[in-house]
């Protein structure tokens, strides 16, 4: 049985992500281990699109001089943000391709992410 932190501790989150991550290296065919990094991914984008959504305000705030140095930080989180939406819809697709019975908390999950992507591109066109 898979146990969730309840509060978002980056930290926490981070270290059952790499725990999952090992555990899959070695059993590959684990639906519940693939959910739990699954969401582990999601909870750690969210994450950092808050930090991204952060650092933007106060790239807004600071003095010009500065605001390129926080924007450089800002396209670097985003890249980070990006990078884990599309390793947990990948887990997602995953499961949903090989798990025998229906799983809704991996169709929330896959919803979740493809909303979340959905959104970004709307607001970067």
């Amino acid at each position: 049985m898979n146990t969730y932190p309840l509060t978002c501790d980056i930290n926490t989150i981070q270290e059952m992500e790499e725990n999952y991550k090992q555990q899959l290296a070695e059993d590959p065919s684990n639906m519940e281990l693939r959910q739990g990094l699954a969401w582990c991914l999601f909870m750690h984008s969210l994450h950092e699109a808050g930090r991204e959504s952060l650092l933007n305000t106060i790239a807004m705030a600071v003095k010009d001089r500065d605001r390129d140095v926080v924007f450089e930080e800002v396209r670097l989180l985003d890249q980070t943000a990006y990078r884990l939406l599309r390793d947990c819809l990948l887990e997602t697709f995953t499961i949903l391709q090989l798990s025998p019975q229906s799983m809704t908390d991996v169709e929330k999950l896959h919803s979740l992410v493809q909303t979340k992507r959905f959104r970004r591109r709307r607001m970067t066109l």
